[in-house]
């Protein structure tokens, strides 16, 4: 009896003690570092670990870093990881540098707070080298020609003939009665508008005086569509009932049906069209090391579960 006894203490401590080590805060720590020190992607000999992804996060998407739960979203963000990784493997193998007044004037343009750790000077350097490599490399060379520009205009004439446009400013209050109100006071002091906008609106343009901009024919609601297009330049509308409350209406700009010409619109072509070669430059390049590197994503070492994107295809079907 005694010994049945002293074999169920034993079991019932042993069971404690295992339960107690399992969630023991330091065991856990532990188990936390060694999962950060996993190696997570290779390039040739080269080893990524989570630390490293952990710290590319923090510098370039500091917004996101601390969303741990989102599998979907350090998903995409590793897939991003190992193009960088990719394209900083080619610098180092040009022996590229960033000089100082590169860093700087990255941090002053970025506004990055640096907190002066090796690890974040690191980090940042290399999201910088990374950046000159493809100027120096990839983009160096890519241009637009005025007939490339002069092609695009006519083939995509139509997006550029503009109906009648309003440049229109609203109050938006919460019941008909202040709404009312509000429109006595400026039929007898209409210049009063921004200021009572500032005061009383609740549509978020109150800031600026309730500004809503330029407005082409066909995009407003028709309930608010019928009533603007008729106002007379520094005319106050009706009081004007729609989803969002009650609204109050004046134009101050009016615009008719006209075309613009290729030269108002070069400069808009001109960055449209450089930055399709550029993305095509990039996704060429890309391919080319990819295919020559042939990158290993350990994904069973990610301190989350992957997922792979919409279309269904993981870095790893490309390895």
């Amino acid at each position: 009896m005694k010994k049945r006894l002293f074999v169920g203490v034993w079991f019932f401590f042993f069971l404690f003690s295992c339960k107690t080590s399992e969630h023991d805060p330091a065991k856990k720590k532990n188990g936390d570092e060694t999962l950060f020190q996993k190696p997570i992607l290779y390039i040739d000999h080269t080893s990524l670990t989570n630390e490293d992804l952990k710290n590319f996060i923090k510098i370039q998407y500091p917004d996101l870093a601390e969303k741990k739960d989102d599998q979907k979203m350090l998903s995409r963000l590793f897939d991003i990881f190992i193009k960088h990784q990719l394209i900083l493997y080619e610098a180092d193998e040009e022996k590229l540098t960033i000089s100082e007044d590169e860093y700087a004037n990255y941090l002053k343009t970025t506004e990055i707070a640096n907190n002066g750790s090796a690890t974040e000077r690191r980090s940042i350097e290399n999201f910088i080298k990374v950046q000159k490599y493809l100027m120096l490399k990839v983009y160096k060379d890519i241009a637009v020609s005025e007939k490339e520009i002069e092609n695009y205009y006519q083939a995509h004439i139509e997006n550029y003939r503009k109906k009648d446009e309003i440049y229109l400013h609203q109050i938006l209050v919460d019941n008909r009665e202040k709404a009312i109100r509000i429109r006595g006071e400026l039929t007898n002091s209409p210049d009063k508008f921004e200021e009572i906008a500032g005061k009383t609106s609740a549509s978020p343009d109150a800031q600026s005086g309730g500004t809503m901009g330029y407005f082409e024919k066909g995009v407003l609601p028709k309930e608010m569509e019928d009533v603007v297009f008729s106002l007379k330049i520094g005319e106050i509308s009706p009081v004007v009932e729609s989803a969002y409350g009650f609204h109050i209406f004046k134009v101050t700009q009016k615009r008719g049906q006209r075309l613009l010409t290729m030269a108002m619109v070069r400069n808009e072509i001109d960055n449209l069209l450089l930055s399709e070669k550029f993305n095509s430059a990039y996704d060429r390049f890309l391919k080319q090391i990819h295919d020559e590197r042939q990158p290993k994503a350990i994904y069973d070492n990610l301190y989350f579960a992957y997922q792979t994107s919409n279309s269904g295809e993981s870095n790893e079907s490309k390895n």
